[in-house]
């Protein structure tokens, strides 16, 4: 079925244009043209012409079709001849080959079939790409074929044209997409005479196969001149020949016939291929394998023979499986002695493709000399139609081999893979045999490439060498390595793997001779270790030694580290140094990254005379420094001590440490020693001080299993129980700790932990509190100590256990809240306290209601017994004497607050308090109340913080202090969260407060009216804007300020508002001399406005207008306009 054809608008421009043409004017070229168009009449109408008086009839043109359109108008066509109209229709309905793309291509087609009984049944694939979106119309041929079965396509089907293109297929596809025909046809055979063939016409296509098997065996087959035929024709198992052929697109025709019996012939046809390896192995033998592979174009092969090459021997080892070769005796007569030896190969089966032969020679010259000839060529198969092949040329490093070419051998630079692991040097591909390949072996030089690397570690009396020489050895072996080593004693030669031990290495070092191994390979390094004496005197010591020089043919850029021991201290002479110059980049080996003292680097001169390293040294003697962390836990009724002594140990190692102990310790002392964290031995030894103190002391020794520099970190843990620690007195402890024996201590810190919350009392001069307050926790104390110098114990006192304090009161911390509201006042008192009294006795401020206060022992209510006026007495219970206790109190005021400004605080007082270690005042103010002057003799602990849009001063140290000293809690008012508040602290007696608060409203008042009157001072007298005043007053401001920022906050705070009021007065002053700038004098006042705003502002009058003089008439300026 034919699919509607696209519509191509281009045969409609045509036909219009045609109807334009048709109405042109016709008398338009009349004129012009006629004698053209006279003598055009004339030669058609001959009669007319001979007659001149008959009338003439023309034709005028062009010839006019009309024709009717799509509307049904006539429209007039011109006359077109029908080529024409055919072309027309042909590019409307798209059929133009020049407008229309391929719309398929045909990539492959694969024939495979048999003959039998005078026809070919051939399976035939077709691939078709499509290159449209339609139906596709594909001409196959095939005019001869005939279809067996229907095609296998989905969107096709086939039609038969047999006048025109054969089979054609029709296909719907889309752009790009691939489909596969799959036809079974049945194809004629015609046979004339003794030869069959096939005729086939199928499209011409990049790639085409066909695969025939035909009933026949022993036969020839030709094809077409386009064609390709398979040269060999294989035979199948049932007898029948296997025709193939490539290019059977247009018309093909195959031809086969019955191969004629051939009388065989007496000379044997085949090729010979071959891979020859030579080695050269020194001056005066060469080893060759040649590997050939023959192949037969007639009769099988059963034997060859072959001729190597002259002086030539065959190898044991050349026998291999499937052929065995025999030496044949040459013929002295004939000549053949000098041609070369005769090798005859004898194959088990014949073939004609026999196994590969490999064949294994020797030549080896007798004579010895400087350089040698050998012809290595010549593996010749006599017989052979063509011989061609490679060559491979390998050689040891002792010797080079040089070459000369004949015509039929060419050098090549690639090679077969069989040869790709050997040691080839050159490559050679041959052409026919015999030919020539002539080698003249020559010994190869030895050329030495050496970059050395030393490294000289100075010490007190010697100079250590490690020489690193990277040795690189290119053309022959060399045996030996010769280096100028005449200042230096040999220690040792490395690695084992170079040097070679069946030599003997002589004891002399100028030079030295190195033997090496023959293993060692073409790069290696060379390890060379050694030492110089150093010959000097205590008051001149200097270092000058020769570094090692190796004698080869070509020496690189030497690099030289120097590296002094930790106790020397080197100064170089560049002055006196040789071939030696500083190396601003360093290659730093990584044993040399990780130094104590700084590794000097220099880089050679290449000079010819060997480099000389000077330089001055001292040798400096051992330093030791001893830093000591130490903690002692005086809980559980034991005394633990642990210890941590961080050595510091320059210039020379140590191999022991030697520590002493302030007492004799019991037989049954736990000591854990260890060191750098690792467990190590240690030995304690009772000694005596000295005779003039017979008491006794232990010493510690450990000792190192190895000598250390550097960082060394001893750490020792022991305890011992409270009796062996009491002081004879028995009102304290005396706890003894391990200090170095010798060795200075630049800092010893100790931290005292004990069970108590109480806290320990230091009674030792040698030591100092780092911090006054103790660091506590719910369930013990931390006191930090520091001794600059070695104490080798601490004596600790804990307070009310002493006799001096015993039935007296300590106050460890005592905690005093007061609240401040605008009518009254309200405090809450706190003590933590050790007591050995039964009776505590608490003297509160005046003015308290005693009546309304609150008393709480350890978080109990009690009931406090009032003695006097202001006195209350609280019963303690019966505890041991070192139990704290807890006294909390709440109490308030009688009758109202007093107006802000002065206020007194009296503090609630212990009596008989012996000593009171920490006091905490807290003042709470109102919100809109701040404080201006700070309590004498009282430490602020507050932050600040932003309060609206003031700088409020908030404590965070509350829940802090209840949780320290374990305080009940209890309901705050909620205007503590509105609130200003002080947090102050101070180690005197509680003595009574003197502070002073401001209102906010005061504040405003006060420090933005002064801020108003300066900022109007400055606008208005110019004596104030001069810049010494400026900078008088800020410098007073910024006094103020390092000496009292709080109250400098305040201050600020409160002028902004003064400021911005003057500012704005300016900008008024300022808009109204801008109004009136052009009114001149204000009229009724004896000063003008400028007057009354000062001279300084007539710059805001124009240019133009002339104010003259500040007093004029009345009469200048209209009534009406006076202000």
């Amino acid at each position: 079925m034919n699919s509607p054809k696209p519509y191509h608008p281009f045969a409609e421009v045509v036909l219009v244009a045609c109807a334009c043409l048709a109405w042109l004017p016709p008398l338009a070229g009349q004129d012009t043209t006629e004698s053209d168009s006279s003598a055009g009449t004339q030669s058609q109408s001959a009669p007319a012409i001979k007659d001149k008086s008959l009338p003439v009839i023309e034709t005028v043109g062009p010839v006019v079709h009309l024709l009717e359109s799509q509307n049904g108008d006539l429209v007039p066509v011109p006359d077109l001849q029908y080529e024409d109209f055919m072309e027309l229709i042909k590019i409307r309905e798209g059929l133009s080959p020049a407008t229309l793309p391929a719309s398929f291509s045909v990539q492959n087609i694969e024939a495979e079939g048999s003959v039998q009984r005078g026809k070919a049944t051939l399976q035939v694939r077709i691939q078709v790409v499509t290159h449209q979106q339609d139906w596709v119309r594909i001409p196959l041929g095939l005019n001869e074929a005939h279809m067996l079965e229907p095609l296998e396509h989905e969107n096709a089907f086939m039609v038969f044209e047999p006048e025109g293109e054969g089979f054609v297929c029709y296909l719907e596809s889309q752009p790009h997409q691939r489909h596969e025909l799959k036809l079974a046809v049945a194809v004629p055979v015609s046979r004339i005479g003794p030869e069959s063939r096939l005729v086939l016409n199928l499209p011409r296509v990049p790639h085409s196969h066909l695969r025939l098997k035909v009933p026949e065996s022993q036969i020839n087959a030709t094809v077409s001149a386009d064609a390709l035929l398979k040269e060999e024709i294989r035979t199948s198992e049932d007898g029948q020949s296997i025709i193939e052929a490539n290019g059977i697109g247009g018309p093909f025709q195959l031809s086969w016939r019955r191969d004629r019996p051939r009388q065989e012939k007496r000379r044997m046809v085949f090729e010979a291929k071959g891979n020859i390896l030579v080695n050269v192995r020194g001056l005066n033998r060469v080893t060759s394998e040649a590997r050939l592979r023959l192949r037969s174009f007639g009769r099988p092969l059963s034997r060859v023979r072959v001729r190597i090459p002259a002086a030539s021997r065959l190898m044991p080892g050349s026998r291999s499986i499937g052929y065995t070769l025999e030496e044949i005796p040459s013929d002295v007569e004939a000549g053949e002695a000098n041609e070369g030896q005769l090798v005859e190969v004898r194959f088990e089966d014949k073939s004609m493709t026999p196994p590969e032969v490999r064949l294994l020679t020797e030549t080896v010259k007798e004579s010895i000399g400087l350089a040698q000839s050998f012809d290595v060529s010549r593996f010749e198969v006599l017989g052979a139609a063509q011989q061609s092949g490679y060559i491979a040329l390998a050689s040891g490093s002792d010797v080079y081999p040089e070459w000369d070419l004949t015509a039929a051998i060419r050098q090549v630079n690639e090679l077969p893979e069989t040869f790709q692991s050997e040691n080839v040097l050159a490559g050679f591909r041959y052409f026919r045999q015999p030919s020539s390949l002539k080698l003249r072996v020559v010994p190869r030089q030895s050329r030495i490439s050496i970059e050395p690397y030393y490294i000289l570690r100075v010490e007190a009396d010697r100079v250590h060498l490690e020489a690193t020489f990277n040795t690189t050895i290119r053309g022959a072996r060399a045996s030996f390595l010769n280096i100028e080593m005449s200042d230096w004693e040999i220690l040792d030669l490395g690695p084992a793997n170079v040097i070679n031990k069946n030599s003997h290495v002589s004891e002399r070092t100028s030079p030295l001779i190195v033997p090496l191994e023959r293993g060692s390979g073409s790069n290696f390094q060379l390890v060379v270790k050694a030492v110089h004496r150093i010959t000097s005197t205590d008051d001149s010591r200097q270092v000058r030694v020769k570094l090692p020089q190796p004698l080869v043919s070509t020496l690189q850029t030497a690099s030289v580290a120097i590296v002094p021991e930790d106790n020397i201290a080197l100064a170089a002479l560049p002055a006196e140094m040789v071939g030696l110059i500083p190396d601003p980049a360093p290659i730093v080996p990584e044993k040399l990254q990780k130094r104590r003292q700084r590794t000097v680097f220099y880089r050679g001169t290449n000079d010819s005379a060997p480099p000389l390293f000077v330089a001055d040294f001292d040798v400096r003697k051992r330093s030791v420094t001893v830093r000591i962390e130490s903690i002692a836990d005086l809980r559980e009724e034991r005394v633990q001590v642990q210890q941590k002594l961080h050595y510091q140990i320059e210039h020379e190692s140590i191999h022991q440490l030697n520590l002493k102990f302030a007492e004799l310790p019991g037989e049954n002392l736990p000591l854990k020693v260890q060191l750098d964290g690792q467990p190590t031995s240690a030995f304690l030894f009772a000694v005596s001080q000295n005779e003039s103190n017979p008491e006794q002391q232990a010493e510690l020794y450990v000792t190192l299993p190895k000598e250390r520099k550097g960082d060394v970190m001893l750490t020792i843990e022991y305890e011992r129980p409270w009796s062996e620690c009491l002081t004879k007195a028995g009102d304290g402890l005396d706890v003894p700790l391990f200090v170095p024996g010798q060795e200075p201590v630049s800092e010893h810190e100790l931290q005292i932990r004990s069970g108590s919350p109480g806290g320990v009392i230091v009674a030792d001069d040698r030591w100092t509190i780092d911090d006054p307050a103790e660091m506590k926790t719910p369930d013990q104390s931390l006191l930090a100590l520091s001794s600059p110098g070695t104490a080798d114990s601490v004596q600790l006192d804990f307070g009310p256990v002493t006799q001096e304090k015993r039935g007296k009161t300590v106050v460890e911390a005592a905690w005093v809240q007061t609240w401040v509201s605008d009518e009254l006042r309200q405090d809450r008192a706190s003590f933590y306290l050790q007591s050995r009294n039964s009776n505590l006795q608490i003297r509160m401020p005046s003015g308290v209601n005693l009546t309304d206060t609150i008393v709480k022992l350890d978080g109990q209510s009690v009931t406090a017994i009032r003695e006097k006026q202001d006195l209350l007495e609280i019963r303690l219970p019966s505890s041991r004497p070192q139990e704290s206790n807890l006294v909390e109190l709440w109490y308030s005021f009688n009758g109202h607050r007093n107006a802000f400004g002065e206020m007194r605080v009296q503090l609630p007082q212990i009596e008989n308090a012996q000593w009171t270690r920490q006091i905490y005042w807290q003042l709470v103010l109102p919100r809109r109340e701040f404080l201006v002057d700070f309590p004498t003799g009282w430490t602020p602990e507050f932050n600040r913080q932003w309060n609206t849009l003031f700088v409020g001063r908030n404590t965070n140290f509350t829940a802090d202090l209840e949780s320290e000293m374990k305080v009940s809690w209890r309901g705050l008012p909620r205007a503590r969260w509105l609130t200003n508040q002080y947090l102050f602290t101070c180690y005197a007696d509680m003595k009574p407060i003197k502070v002073r608060t401001i209102s906010q409203r005061t504040a405003l008042l006060v420090f933005g009216g002064c801020a108003l009157v300066a900022g109007l001072l400055v606008i208005r007298v110019p004596q104030f804007r001069h810049p010494l005043v400026l900078l008088i007053g800020a410098m007073m401001f910024l006094t103020f300020v390092a000496v009292n920022p709080e109250v400098a906050a305040l201050i600020a705070q409160g002028a902004v508002v003064g400021l911005v009021m003057a500012f704005l007065g300016s900008l008024i002053q300022w808009f109204i001399l801008w109004r009136n700038r052009g009114e001149g004098i204000v009229n009724g006042s004896t000063a003008s406005l400028i007057e009354r705003f000062g001279t300084d502002f007539h710059r805001v009058v124009k240019d133009d207008e002339q104010l003259g003089s500040t007093r004029t008439s009345a009469g200048s300026v209209p009534d009406s306009q006076s202000v």
